[in-house]
């Protein structure tokens, strides 16, 4: 399980700062606060945590070719914009991207793979808003790895019923080659 190591240790940390408290006779005002700001802090680090997991995943399910998978990353009413087209709900968005996949339209070699960097992460409650980047590598000469786009995104993404973070919307550009008005791979 993702995250499972990290969740140990933070309630390992979170269960020592509450027998802290205990062993002092009695919690002062200052020991709540404190103990207050710990687990909003922790929830913070798990939410940014979840959503770098998010963001990745991304990348694995494009690179797996597994289109239906990738259109679960996004809630019912989930957007996907890139190549200047806005895809709409998760089976859009699936059906969007495995067309430009089979046409292939920049004439793209396989095995290509996403490499995610960058990212900043703002949460607020059950909302949050992050960007980065990625580096878009394929087969280069004599199978080398070629860096052959530098993209950037902008997302709006929200905790799902189920707690999981997905992307409400996501805006993909291409950045480094120039934008080409014909789709390109996301």
């Amino acid at each position: 399980m993702k995250g499972a190591g990290f969740r140990k240790g933070a309630s390992v940390a979170l269960a020592f700062a509450t027998v802290l408290c205990g062993c002092s006779g009695g919690a002062s005002q200052d020991m709540v606060e404190e103990l207050a700001a710990l687990r909003s802090g922790l929830q913070d680090l798990r939410d940014r945590e979840q959503i770098r997991e998010l963001l990745v995943e991304y990348g694995r399910r494009i690179d797996a070719r597994d289109f239906a998978g990738f259109g679960q990353l996004f809630v019912e009413d989930g957007e996907y914009v890139s190549a200047g087209t806005t895809s709409r709900g998760p089976e859009a968005i699936a059906a969007f991207l495995e067309d430009i996949f089979q046409r292939n339209p920049s004439g793209i070699a396989s095995p290509n793979f996403h490499v995610f960097f960058n990212e900043t992460i703002d949460v607020e409650g059950d909302q949050a808003h992050a960007v980065s980047m990625s580096f878009f590598v394929v087969p280069g000469e004599r199978g080398a790895p070629q860096v052959l786009m530098l993209g950037s995104y902008d997302d709006e993404l929200v905790r799902d019923e189920d707690g999981s973070w997905k992307f409400r919307r996501r805006v993909v550009r291409g950045e480094l080659p120039a934008p080409r008005s014909a789709p390109t791979q996301p």
